[in-house]
C-alpha cells in the first residue's frame, strides 16, 4: 500500500504541467482578420505586448491564461481600432478533461489549470473593422449586405473555393490538394463578417471560413490555410454561351 501510495504521487508530481496542458496545450493561435487587409495590430494583456502582426490576415501564437487580450489595429488612413479577446472555458476541457485528470494527475492538475487560466482559450478568428480617418460624426456597423446574391469563386494555390449567397446563408464546396471536397455552410452576418464551418463527411467542423466578404480566409487548426479573393461569377458570361465544339 505504501509503494502504491509513493508511486501515486510520483505521478501526480510529474504530472503537474497539468491536464488541459496534456490535452489542449498551453498555447493557442488566434487569427486576426481586418477590413481592409494589411493592418499592424498589437495584442496586449495586463498592459505587456505579447505578441504583433505586421500585415493582417496573420496568426499570432500567445499562451493560454485567465486575462484577456486587448488587440489594437492601425492603418494609414484609418482610425485605431481595438478588440478585447475574453478568455474563456476552452471547450473539451471539462469532464472529459477533468476525468482524465484524475486518472493522470489524481485530481492535482485540475486546481492548477484553473488557477493558470491553462483550461481557458480565447477567440479566435478575429474581425476588426477600421473606419476611414475622414469619415465624420458616430459610426455604427453597417448594417447592409451590399453584396449580391450569386455565385463566388476564389483560388488560393492549389485550394479553391465556390460559394453561393442567398439572403445571408452561405453554402459552398471547398477543395485543395489531395484534400476531398469539403462542404461549406455558413451565414453572411453584419458589416460582411462571413462565419462558415467547413466540413468532411460528419465532422463537426474541419475548419472554418471566416472574414471580410469577399475577403475569406480557410483556417485551419488556428492556422490560415489559404485566403480567396473572391469574384461573382457573371450570369450568362461568354464562357456559359459558348457553345460546345
Amino acid at each position: 500500500m505504501h509503494c502504491f501510495r509513493a508511486l501515486a504521487m510520483g505521478a501526480a508530481l510529474v504530472a503537474l504541467g497539468s491536464c488541459s496542458s496534456i490535452v489542449q496545450g498551453t498555447d493557442q493561435s488566434i487569427v486576426v482578420n481586418t477590413n481592409p487587409p494589411e493592418a499592424t495590430c498589437k495584442l496586449e494583456r495586463e498592459g505587456q505586448q505579447i505578441g504583433a502582426v505586421l500585415a493582417t490576415p496573420a496568426s499570432v501564437t500567445v499562451s493560454k491564461t485567465k486575462h484577456d487580450i486587448t488587440i489594437t489595429c492601425e492603418k494609414d488612413g484609418h482610425n485605431p481600432a481595438t478588440f478585447v479577446a475574453d478568455s474563456g472555458w476552452e471547450s473539451g476541457s471539462g469532464a472529459a478533461g477533468i476525468a482524465l485528470d484524475v486518472v493522470l494527475t489524481l485530481g492535482i492538475s485540475s486546481v492548477i489549470d484553473s488557477a493558470t487560466g491553462a483550461d481557458n482559450r480565447y477567440q479566435s478568428p478575429i474581425n476588426i473593422t477600421l473606419v476611414p480617418a475622414n469619415v465624420q460624426g458616430s459610426v455604427g456597423v453597417d448594417e447592409t449586405r451590399p453584396l449580391s446574391d450569386g455565385e463566388w469563386f476564389g483560388q488560393d494555390g492549389d485550394w479553391q473555393l465556390s460559394l453561393t449567397v442567398q439572403g445571408d446563408q452561405v453554402t459552398g464546396e471547398a477543395s485543395g490538394g489531395d484534400t476531398e471536397a469539403l462542404a461549406v455552410n455558413g451565414r453572411v452576418l453584419l458589416d460582411n463578417v462571413v462565419d462558415a464551418r467547413v466540413k468532411r463527411n460528419k465532422d463537426a467542423a474541419w475548419a472554418t471560413l471566416s472574414g471580410f466578404f469577399p475577403r475569406v480566409l480557410l483556417i485551419r487548426n488556428g492556422q490560415i490555410e489559404a485566403t480567396f479573393e473572391l469574384e461573382e461569377k457573371a450570369s450568362g458570361s461568354a464562357e456559359d454561351a459558348a457553345p460546345a465544339s
